[in-house]
């Protein structure tokens, strides 16, 4: 996983996953683009609406750069047909492109997925003050979703799971998210050291 920066006219930064799901089936996964956002642990939603004819709503607060956001976005496939891409209404950041191509020398059933993202480039003396509304998400946003997608392919058909997770999970805002999962983690360690106490009490 490496994130680039473009020096051309287009300011952008991007990542690559390699993932062992076939193309089609990533791009049936993504389909879903309020889940595809709320995987990303830094952005934090007060509005997040579809709305008729691939639009949305998007509302809230980005903690990678603690800036609050508010805009218009548009979900469509790609011209290619290699995957999505997501252009907004406002703000620094023009579009987000998500591209599928099969892995091919790495793994023959597997796929690449590079999330791009794509920035207005400022006038030179509107740069510095602009870049603080640069999106520094995308490295930990890229790493949630390999990890959503990889659980999604193994335990999506379990009854119930896509619901925990897509609903539930995911309904909630991400420092809730932290928070109950310090709790879960901090549970099983006290019942394993509960455990291992009863075992010593019994054995002795």
């Amino acid at each position: 996983m490496a994130e680039e920066l473009s020096a051309s006219a287009d300011d952008a930064a991007w990542v690559s996953l390699s993932l062992t799901l076939a193309p089609q089936a990533l791009q049936d996964m993504l389909c879903d683009v309020k889940v595809l956002l709320r995987v990303n642990p830094c952005l934090e939603f007060e509005r997040l609406e579809q709305m008729p004819g691939g639009r949305l709503e998007l509302a809230g607060r980005n903690d990678s750069n603690h800036q609050a956001f508010a805009t218009g976005a548009c979900y469509a496939a790609r011209k290619d047909g290699r995957g999505f891409v997501l252009r907004y209404d406002s703000g620094i950041k023009r579009e987000t492109h998500f591209e599928i191509a099969p892995a091919l020398d790495r793994d023959p059933g597997g796929s690449v997925l590079t999330i791009t993202e794509v920035y207005d480039t400022p006038a030179e003396a509107e740069r510095e003050r602009r870049l603080a509304e640069v999106d520094r998400s995308l490295v930990p946003w890229a790493a949630a979703l390999r990890a959503h997608l990889l659980h999604h392919a193994r335990w999506g058909n379990w009854p119930g799971y896509r619901w925990l997770v897509e609903r539930f999970w995911l309904g909630m805002p991400p420092r809730q998210r932290r928070v109950a999962r310090l709790i879960i983690w901090t549970t099983l360690l006290e019942f394993v050291v509960f455990v291992a106490v009863l075992a010593v009490y019994v054995a002795g």
